[in-house]
């Protein structure tokens, strides 16, 4: 199976995306840095995708700035909300009406932003060694609650948040910070995850 690479325009530009799988769509959303074409070279990350990509449409882009996608961010596309709005250009351009989030590291700020914004194009979120930014914060409190009623997904049997050691961002508690695969041992990212 190959990953599918693609383009769309956003308002901020025009965004490289990529889909692999058939089924129900799991949207991962952009980390900080990203590059389609090597992380899908790297053997852990392909195995992980394409794990995933045996229940379901994984679909994977990279931020505008990074990657395969515009190198020259627009002025005031440097937000959450600004990245909230390509994520939901992107799932109108691809068809996807309501989806599973994958949030891992700052994708877990723009993931759960983006279902309490949009309840109704999200079904289910995961969130992995994500962070939130500040006590109270609109990220905080969205995210606990999707925590909360996570529901296994390819075999993971819990997801939680994992600490973060950065001074100035507040790490959100939901639970350890482990990830457990569906038979109860411990699972690291990404390989493990799913064996």
């Amino acid at each position: 199976m190959e990953q599918v690479i693609r383009f769309c325009s956003t308002g901020a530009g025009r965004l490289a995306y990529c889909s692999v799988g058939e089924g129900p769509a799991l949207v991962f959303a952009a980390w900080w840095v990203s590059h389609l074409e090597a992380n899908w070279a790297d053997p852990s990350f392909r195995a992980f995708f394409l794990a995933l990509a045996e229940r379901y449409t994984v679909v994977r882009y990279d931020r505008i700035g990074t990657g395969l996608s515009e190198r020259h961010r627009r002025l005031g596309t440097f937000s959450l909300e600004a990245e909230v709005e390509v994520l939901g250009e992107l799932l109108d351009h691809v068809g996807v009406e309501r989806c599973t989030l994958f949030g891992f590291s700052s994708g877990g700020c723009l993931s759960a932003v983006y279902a309490a914004a949009h309840p109704e194009r999200v079904g289910r979120i995961v969130l992995y060694n994500a962070y939130g930014t500040e006590a109270g914060s609109p990220t905080r409190t969205c995210a606990g609650r999707w925590s909360r009623s996570c529901k296994p997904i390819g075999g993971l049997a819990r997801v939680s948040l994992a600490p973060c050691s950065c001074p100035r961002v507040r790490p959100m508690t939901c639970g350890s910070s482990l990830i457990c695969n569906a038979r109860g041992r411990r699972a690291t990212w990404p390989r493990a995850c799913w064996s």
